[in-house]
């Protein structure tokens, strides 16, 4: 009895510290979407138009301005639009993201906003877990390039990339987010 109360404490005390030293859950949660670009508000103010079916060149959202101007941004390409909380009459700052825009058959990322003081950690993550609210497990790997717009904000916007391809399904689905750290040990 004794023998075995020792391994799981052990076992215990070993699980603890490695969640301890290894992992980093993150605050912010991950967002299941097609890859592509997001439109984002270019002022404050409120949703004055929306056209979620605007073709290359035409206006996709307007934003009547807090100094009373009307802001219309044009359709950047002729692709499929995911509205990200664009919705006529809302509020939005400078920044707010409004649209998705990417390829019909477009691959499935996460995307989240971290704080600037986490970029570190991440760009010497191992990987990150995604931890969707089915159970599903999905390891990812940090898109470098997103970790270099640490552009005088709080939060820096960062993309995941899968290694494996999500179903499309799992687009605007949540995920836990969770940065696993390189051991210093490697084995043979």
């Amino acid at each position: 009895g004794l023998v075995v109360a020792t391994v799981l404490l052990v076992g215990a005390v070993g699980t603890l510290g490695y969640k301890r030293i290894f992992t980093m859950p993150l605050a912010a949660p991950g967002l299941a979407v097609q890859d592509g670009m997001t439109l984002a508000a270019v002022a404050s103010g409120q949703v004055d138009y929306l056209n979620l079916k605007a073709a290359k060149g035409e206006v996709a959202f307007t934003i009547r301005a807090t100094t009373g101007e009307l802001l219309s941004i044009a359709m950047p390409c002729d692709c499929a639009v995911t509205a990200l909380g664009a919705v006529v009459g809302a509020t939005v700052r400078a920044g707010d993201p409004m649209l998705s825009v990417h390829a019909a058959d477009a691959a499935v990322v996460v995307t989240t906003d971290v704080p600037v003081a986490q970029v570190l950690d991440l760009a010497f993550a191992d990987h990150v877990n995604m931890t969707f609210a089915d159970g599903s497990l999905v390891v990812a790997s940090v898109d470098p390039v997103s970790l270099q717009a640490t552009s005088g904000g709080e939060n820096i916007p960062l993309r995941l990339i899968p290694q494996v391809p999500i179903d499309a399904s799992m687009v605007g689905k949540l995920a836990r987010l969770t940065v696993i750290r390189k051991s210093p040990i490697t084995l043979p």
